[in-house]
């Protein structure tokens, strides 16, 4: 069978690296499959039909180990047919020049919008000519989103043939099973309609501004925000300062998101910008209604009135009355949710795997 390295920077709890974890699985039987994870950190159960390499210890630092990463990539390129980058920036740019190094080809993955991603780079003038070098070397791109395509030809000129859309994968059928409810959390869940958020508590998924309007909804309901983050003290204080904190939880990374979904009222984000996020594809599976900006990887997904529910970003006015009508409307809520199954059905992670298995065996057989 032919061999794939993936690579990635950890297996802490993330979309990134469930949908790793996802394609592992699904791929196993069909290619030989290595996983490098250049720090030893995670979450997730790990797989049993692949190689884990953990590069460094959680205490090592990528920058200070750049060399000693980039010779054990090298290395395991020279060993595979094909390798595969699966995270932006630091982890692809060792994968382009690991597989140059091996005479190996390489795939990258790209997850985000990468020019709103240089905004938390202290020198983004030289990530910014990072990725518009190293990602040219890349034998093929595979994006999450037509706004994700966009901006890497539109931000770092990567010319529009050698990138393809390859969407999210979701395990529907898990997301379909009935849940009970969330363990430890069924008396809050008993209180009132939840609205739940699951995202890292970081300034890209504006979840102070979620904060801020739940404490103007008339509704009484209970607001669950999932995940943790840097952001966590500061959000705490706001909803002691607005009042609300009896009426806010945050129960940090979970691991039965389809019960959390399932016995929610809506999930709700209010993200600056994603590039398709995991969580709005599994309430949609869940028959969870989303209530979402309207930014671009969003409207790719969602048609508002039609399959969920869509705000003006940063509208908090928008925003709560598109809340108040969910909440409200049962009737109008179970047509939404019911065109968001028929939206994500093509996501479904055996689509989704053979999909990508096309595409490396394109890259593949072109090398051979």
């Amino acid at each position: 069978m032919p061999s794939l390295v993936f690579v990635i920077d950890t297996l802490s709890k993330g979309g990134a690296e469930n949908v790793l974890l996802q394609y592992v699985e699904s791929l196993s039987g069909r290619y030989v499959i290595k996983v490098m994870v250049l720090k030893h950190i995670a979450d997730y159960r790990l797989p049993e039909h692949a190689e884990i390499e953990f590069v460094l210890s959680p205490e090592q630092k990528l920058t200070e180990n750049g060399f000693l990463i980039l010779h054990k990539l090298t290395e395991a390129a020279k060993a595979a047919d094909l390798i595969i980058g699966f995270s932006d920036f630091w982890v692809n740019y060792v994968c382009v020049l690991a597989a140059k190094l091996a005479q190996k080809p390489v795939l990258l993955s790209v997850r985000n919008q990468l020019s709103r991603e240089l905004e938390r780079f202290d020198l983004p003038a030289i990530n910014r000519e990072l990725v518009h070098f190293c990602y040219q070397h890349a034998d093929k791109i595979v994006c999450v989103s037509d706004a994700v395509k966009a901006d890497l030809v539109q931000a770092f000129a990567i010319p529009a043939a050698k990138i393809q859309r390859l969407p999210n994968p979701v395990d529907l059928q898990k997301f379909a099973q009935n849940h009970l409810p969330p363990q430890g959390l069924e008396p809050f869940f008993a209180a009132g309609p939840v609205i739940l958020v699951i995202a890292r508590l970081v300034k890209q998924k504006n979840l102070a501004f979620i904060v801020r309007l739940f404490a103007k909804l008339k509704a009484d309901a209970r607001l669950c925000i999932v995940g943790k983050g840097p952001e966590y003290e500061s959000l705490l204080a706001l909803t002691e300062h607005l009042g609300i904190a009896g009426k806010v939880c945050f129960p940090g990374y979970r691991d039965d998101i389809p019960a959390l979904l399932q016995h929610a009222a809506l999930l709700l984000t209010a993200s600056h910008y994603e590039g398709q996020p995991n969580a709005v594809l599994e309430a949609m599976a869940a028959g969870t209604l989303v209530v979402a900006p309207k930014i671009p990887a969003i409207r790719e997904l969602i048609t508002s009135g039609y399959n969920g529910l869509l705000f003006e970003k940063a509208d908090e006015a928008d925003a709560i009355r598109c809340i108040e009508q969910a909440l409200a409307n049962a009737g109008h809520t179970r047509n939404l949710v019911n065109n968001a199954g028929n939206t994500v059905t093509p996501h479904d992670s055996h689509h989704a795997s053979l999909a990508l298995a096309a595409v490396i065996d394109s890259i593949i057989g072109k090398t051979k």
